[in-house]
């Protein structure tokens, strides 16, 4: 059974058992049931003791709670995505890099990247280009990046037009100079997905990576733009750094709402504004005169 529908039937019932139990509070208090009964609540901020109250007071104040609990719980779906088999599909990938390497036509990189990849616009992989600190073969390459030395060919392909080597004449102790720049593809955790399947499956991995950067906030550590880029950019989350557009807001808090969806994350904007908002809190008029940046996640 879908773990939504489980949730929601739990609080339904809840709520009901509530009522009933209001209700039936509320009957024995008209009836006049007698007797006494001790009754102690504690929970996270909150204490109550009731002393030789009437068993139709006790039954109705359980009633009221359930009810409460049942109000506050909340229901949320979350989208995964289908298993990958990353290393079935780049084994794929290099088999047909092989197979595209024995033409005897030219081929070029657009037309071998197509003929990988195909040409629809579904996400399939994330590049990234790395400096060689010193001469390596393709399959040395292809062992550090893929754990498989076999994989070459798709190294190859990758960088066919960077001028390193002739395609259709490499192999695998090809080698590539020191200080130059190699890029590789790894297998997306969205392969295959549409879009608008991307943005159900992204929003959860955003809301955590808010919650780390209100953290980074708290803790007032040192600002890298950069090097969070690079770090949410592995998660395959975009993480950008500009003006913030803070037309028809009043304060700092608003202004949180309108960038992270949740006022508490305010701290972040005094993070990364620092010398404008030195001090400030979520209460904090936005400064009229001057321009805040925003460090936020778009999808």
């Amino acid at each position: 059974m879908d773990p939504v529908h489980v949730r929601f039937v739990q609080l339904l019932i809840a709520e009901i058992l509530g009522v009933i139990l209001c209700l039936g509070g509320l009957v024995l208090l008209f009836l006049g049931a007698a007797g006494k009964i001790g009754f102690l609540m504690q929970g996270p901020g909150v204490k109550a003791k009731l002393t030789n109250a009437s068993p139709g007071l006790v039954v109705a104040i359980i009633g009221v709670v359930l009810i409460s609990f049942s109000l506050k719980g909340t229901i949320r779906r979350e989208e995964v995505g289908p298993i990958i088999d990353a290393d079935a599909i780049l084994k794929g990938f290099s088999q047909n890099a092989a197979a595209l390497q024995k033409r005897s036509t030219a081929l070029s990189y657009s037309a071998a990247k197509d003929a990988i990849l195909g040409p629809d616009p579904i996400r399939k992989i994330v590049s990234s280009t790395n400096q060689l600190q010193h001469a390596e073969t393709l399959k040395e390459i292809s062992q550090k990046a893929y754990g498989h030395d076999e994989y070459w060919p798709l190294v190859a392909l990758i960088n066919m037009d960077r001028g390193y080597f002739d395609f259709g004449k490499a192999t695998a102790e090809t080698s590539i100079p020191a200080g130059q720049y190699v890029e590789i593809w790894q297998i997306s955790r969205f392969y295959g997905q549409t879009s608008k399947t991307i943005l159900a499956l992204s929003g959860p991995a955003i809301e955590a990576a808010n919650e780390e950067l209100l953290h980074l906030a708290l803790e007032r550590a040192k600002l890298d733009v950069p090097a969070l880029q690079d770090r949410y950019r592995a998660q395959e989350l975009t993480l950008v750094y500009g003006q913030a557009d803070t037309s028809d807001l009043r304060s700092v808090r608003e202004l949180a709402i309108k960038y992270y969806g949740d006022a508490k994350f305010w701290p972040i904007l005094v993070w990364t504004n620092s010398d404008i908002l030195k001090g400030a809190t979520g209460d904090t008029n936005i400064p009229v005169n001057e321009q805040l940046s925003v460090l936020h996640f778009i999808q």
